[in-house]
C-alpha cells in the first residue's frame, strides 16, 4: 500500500520503517514479520496505515527519498544560514539581540 505523509514538508510527521517522515514524504507500507514469545506474526499493510498522519495514494506515484533527514546531522540547522562562513569563534557570526 503506497501512502502519502500529511503535513507540511519541513515538519516530522510520522516515523515508518526506521526512518523519520516528512509531510509530502511518498513511501510504500510492506507486510512486517513480528517474533514475539516464540510466535511469528505478520503485520499486514492496512493494520500499519494511520489516518492521523497518512493519505492513501495511488501506486503508480513515485515514492519520494527521505534524504533531507540522513544528510543533515544532529544539532545542525536546516535553514539556509547553516551555509553561511563560521567565524573565528567556531559559530556562526550572527547579531544577537
Amino acid at each position: 500500500m503506497k501512502v502519502r505523509a500529511k503535513g507540511p514538508p519541513d515538519t516530522w510527521v510520522g516515523y515508518y520503517n526506521h526512518i523519520r517522515r516528512r509531510g509530502g514524504d511518498v513511501f510504500t507500507l510492506s507486510p512486517v514479520e513480528i517474533k514475539q514469545n516464540g510466535k511469528s506474526t505478520t503485520l499486514v499493510p492496512e493494520k500499519q496505515f494511520s489516518s492521523r498522519w497518512m493519505d492513501r495514494v495511488p501506486e503508480e506515484l513515485p515514492e519520494t527519498k527521505p534524504a533531507h533527514f540522513n544528510q543533515v546531522g544532529r544539532g545542525q540547522s536546516r535553514s539556509p544560514a547553516a551555509s553561511e562562513p563560521v567565524g573565528e569563534g567556531g559559530s556562526a557570526e550572527k547579531d544577537v539581540l
